[in-house]
């Protein structure tokens, strides 16, 4: 039986910090995070896939 190992993607710590998620879709990554007291999803960024996020995302 294989194992599998399951890690965490570039980045995720700082998405950890910032109460970030992360999605994507066609060749741009959201950034989003959401508010369980409201249920609502509140849009921080889109920037395109090739964007070097984590410093865009520190500033």
């Amino acid at each position: 039986m294989a194992s599998i190992m399951i890690t965490e993607p570039a980045g995720y710590d700082l998405l950890k910090k910032l109460f970030l998620r992360m999605t994507w879709f066609d060749n741009y990554n959201i950034f989003y995070y959401y508010d369980k007291n409201t249920e609502i999803i509140h849009i921080i960024r889109i920037l395109y896939n090739r964007a070097d996020w984590q410093n865009i995302l520190k500033r």
